[in-house]
Parts: structure tokens; C-alpha cells; sequence
């Protein structure tokens, strides 16, 4: 998006993520210490698994992952 755009944010909500109400907008997560594990679970059931979120929703998603060294990050065929 060019500067000026306005974007909408979404934190924490508990137990759950939330996608946005327009299928098409992009998803972007960041993980800076948080673990991959619930954005793993949850890329799964949004592009792998047999979900209603799989069939509607039609953005891509962003996954940006701090660790200090490669060996750190898990799933590393996955991503």
C-alpha cells in the first residue's frame, strides 16, 4: 500500500485469530518471540485442512518470524 493508507490492525483476542471481513485482504503476522506454533496451526487450518475459512478465504498471508539463529526455527520445511 502506498504511505498514507490506511491498514487495520488486529492484536491478541485470546484463544482465537480473526480473519478480515473482506476475503481478499492479505493477512500479515508477526512473531517476534511469540513461537510459530499458533500461526502454524493456524496457516494450516487457513490453506491445508478441510475448514470454511479455506473455501472463503482467497488473500495471501504474511508470515514474518524473528529468531536469533537459524537453528531456532522450527518447522523449517514448512516454511
Amino acid at each position: 500500500a502506498p504511505p498514507g493508507t490506511q491498514i487495520s490492525l488486529a492484536g491478541p483476542v485470546g484463544k482465537t485469530m480473526l480473519l478480515p471481513k473482506d476475503p481478499d485482504t492479505d493477512i500479515i503476522m508477526v512473531g517476534t518471540g511469540t513461537g510459530v506454533a499458533p500461526y502454524r496451526g493456524f496457516l494450516h487450518r487457513l490453506f491445508l485442512e478441510n475448514t470454511v475459512a479455506r473455501h472463503l478465504y482467497t488473500g495471501d498471508a504474511w508470515m514474518i518470524l524473528g529468531v536469533p539463529t537459524s537453528g531456532g526455527l522450527l518447522y523449517h520445511d514448512e516454511f
